[in-house]
């Protein structure tokens, strides 16, 4: 193997590492984010439990069961979270 072939091999391994850290924290964000789309219909909604819809996150201020008319931005059942 050349030297610049082996240049090139080094890069292409770093650019992967790069890559793969890169994923490990997009996947760390999401994974503790409930989606909205996740819950399936018909599941009940308790008082306290966060989601995030459209990208933005909602609280739920009025327990539930989910249906199309109790969507996140309906302000009788959640309320926008404020983010730290």
């Amino acid at each position: 193997m050349t030297k610049p072939e082996l240049a090139e091999l080094v890069a292409s391994v770093k650019a992967r590492f790069v890559e793969r850290d890169r994923i490990r924290a997009l996947y760390d964000r999401l994974s503790n984010t409930t989606f909205w789309a996740e819950l399936d219909s018909g599941v009940d909604v308790a008082v306290g439990t966060e989601v995030r819809y459209r990208g933005t996150y909602y609280v739920c201020i009025r327990a539930h069961t989910k249906g199309l008319t109790r969507l996140p931005t309906n302000r009788t059942y959640w309320e926008p979270k404020e983010q730290e």
